[in-house]
């Protein structure tokens, strides 16, 4: 009776241990996947990042433009005066 509840006690141990072992690969699995996700968004971030400082770049551009068309239309009214 005691080898019995031994061999028991060893059925319910290698059954725990099958169930880390399945529990521990699907972890994995999902591991590998977010950082998929992860590495992902990261590209996204940069991108976005990149566009809004060429938009941004873009805008100083345009700024400068208009001031300085500004300013020659103030230059040609005080010619005109």
């Amino acid at each position: 009776m005691n080898n019995e509840l031994i061999l028991q006690q060893f059925d319910e141990i290698e059954q725990r241990i099958e169930t880390l072992i399945t529990e521990r690969e699907s972890l994995k699995t999902a591991n590998s996947e977010l950082s998929y996700k992860v590495e992902a968004l990261e590209t996204k971030l940069k991108a976005k990042f990149e566009e809004e400082t060429r938009n941004i770049e873009t805008k100083r551009l345009i700024k400068s433009k208009i001031d300085s068309l500004i300013n020659r239309l103030g230059d040609v009214d005080e010619k005109n005066e």
